[in-house]
């Protein structure tokens, strides 16, 4: 390789540092937060060029926490800092690959969590969609339909749901169809002689984020010889890797389940069932290629007698019950790793809030006492009778 060549691409090369260095003074390096603080302070908040890795339990709850982390929070600071930071340049889109849900129970949970966030009041997809007994009133009713712009302007401007079944290959082929409606690429030639796709957005304050929940429901695609569950979540992975982070520069987030090793007799009788790697489900390869390895753990549901997980980080489990999760990184290789938050969890809307360090008597009163609302609906029928008879009157 003739010494022109070389210094063209090492000047090329710091440029590229120099590049995030001055995107770093503009303030485009500080993540998106994930409305945990204690989170965003140890993994640096979103940030562009990240594959992330969360899994969990069954009913843990890693797809809300992912909808809470990396939808909601940063989705609704985005919204906030256009309108009161002149400053502010980041073009924010999530797409959403909804592989297990539905897109209009997706935007149901969405809703209780937004209307949770601002007003406290608990209502669950069963209240919201008048399941069974529970039936909403005019005047929450007219509440939800305050948020109507607020949710449509989260559709037009910032978020695409998709819910249909998917393949690797399939994903990737939107996801570069995506690319190439929003930037150019060329091929740039390294020291080695190796040629290297190098992608340029057509706005260089674009922040993509890519979500897949989950990864056990990909479709295994019958096309490809000896294919398999593992190999089509592998070959996603690769994508995620290679593509997405490596040349797009776009956020990874995708969601998978853990094994049913955490809870047998042995690891549950010791109290030693702290999640690790080893209990992702499927494949341990995208825990390789991920930069962020986040676990759910649903500490209630493994505490019994002969372990001590009644008492977890300093919270009593044993009140706290299902109302406590706790957020373990196992893996960072920008951040800190093995760090684990407590948090308070509204499992009924999705809603996560870090706890403080210590609890007095009254933040076990304040936490037991949230309740949907439809509970104490469900507590007075001549109620609920009446809402039906002033809906009648109102048709």
């Amino acid at each position: 390789m003739s010494s022109s060549v070389k210094s063209s691409f090492s000047s090329l090369m710091f440029g590229e540092l120099i590049q995030k260095i001055d995107e770093g003074r503009l303030g485009l390096n500080t993540g998106l937060s994930t409305g945990i603080k204690p989170l965003d302070e140890g993994i640096g908040g979103i940030q562009k060029k990240t594959y992330t890795l969360i899994f969990g339990a069954e009913g843990a709850g890693k797809s809300v926490f992912t909808t809470h982390a990396y939808i909601l929070s940063p989705l609704m600071e985005h919204f906030f800092r256009q309108k009161n930071d002149p400053d502010y340049l980041i073009d924010l889109k999530v797409y959403f690959y909804s592989l297990e849900v539905d897109r209009v129970n997706v935007l149901g949970k969405m809703l209780c969590w937004i209307i949770y966030k601002e007003t406290g009041r608990v209502f669950s997809m069963k209240y919201l969609f008048s399941n069974r007994l529970f039936l909403i009133d005019n005047t929450v009713y007219d509440l939800v339909m305050s948020y109507k712009p607020l949710i449509e302007r989260m559709l037009d401007e910032v978020l695409t749901i998709i819910d249909k079944p998917m393949t690797a290959l399939e994903i990737n082929e939107e996801t570069m169809d995506l690319a190439r409606d929003r930037g150019t690429s060329k091929i740039v030639t390294l020291p080695d002689g190796k040629r290297l796709r190098k992608y340029t957005p057509n706005n260089p304050y674009e922040h993509v984020l890519i979500i897949v929940d989950t990864l056990t429901n990909l479709t295994v695609d019958d096309s490809i010889k000896m294919n398999s569950e593992k190999k089509e979540c592998d070959r996603h992975s690769s994508f995620c890797k290679h593509v997405y982070r490596n040349l797009l520069h776009y956020s990874i987030i995708n969601v998978t389940h853990s094994n049913r090793d955490i809870s047998n007799a042995m690891r549950t009788k010791s109290g030693e069932i702290y999640p690790n790697k080893n209990d992702i489900s499927i494949s341990s390869q995208p825990a390789r290629d991920a930069d962020l390895v986040i676990v759910i753990f649903a500490t209630y549901e493994y505490a019994n007698p002969n372990n001590n997980l009644g008492k977890f980080e300093g919270y009593d489990i044993t009140r706290l019950k299902h109302r406590y999760r706790n957020i373990g990184v196992l893996k960072s290789r920008d951040g800190e790793n093995m760090l684990r938050i407590s948090v308070l969890f509204v499992g009924e809307c999705g809603y996560f809030k870090a706890l403080p360090k210590t609890l007095s008597k009254q933040d076990y009163i304040d936490i037991l006492s949230i309740k949907m609302e439809f509970e104490e609906l469900n507590n007075h029928t001549e109620k609920r009778d009446l809402i039906k008879l002033n809906q009648n009157k109102t048709q």
